[in-house]
């Protein structure tokens, strides 16, 4: 099985990016149609850990998207790219910051 790259933007290594993720923060991955690697298509807060102030300035701290936000009963949503960018079963739920 092929071992797929990490990609955040700014950052070439999972281990490299996982370093400031902090609990309380998930991401889902996939594959851009087209690519062999990872992208983030959205990031998860969870409310019990950040306000929505909190997680706007941690996406703009780490150079990504804050703009609308999806909020749920237990979190707060950020989209990073569109779903329709990415191959179809490609997407996976990651949560860096735990051990």
């Amino acid at each position: 099985m092929q071992k797929l790259k990490f990609i955040v933007r700014g950052f070439s290594s999972p281990e490299l990016a996982f370093k400031v993720f902090a609990k309380g923060i998930k991401m889902v991955i996939g594959r851009l149609k087209g690519e062999e690697t990872t992208t983030v298509q959205t990031v998860i807060f969870d409310k019990g850990q950040f306000t929505e102030v909190e997680a706007r300035k941690w996406l703009e701290d780490h150079s990504m998207k804050s703009g609308s936000v999806d909020e749920t009963e237990d979190s707060w949503r950020f989209r990073q790219r569109d779903p329709g960018d990415f191959k179809d079963g490609s997407f996976r739920t990651i949560s860096p910051g735990e051990e």
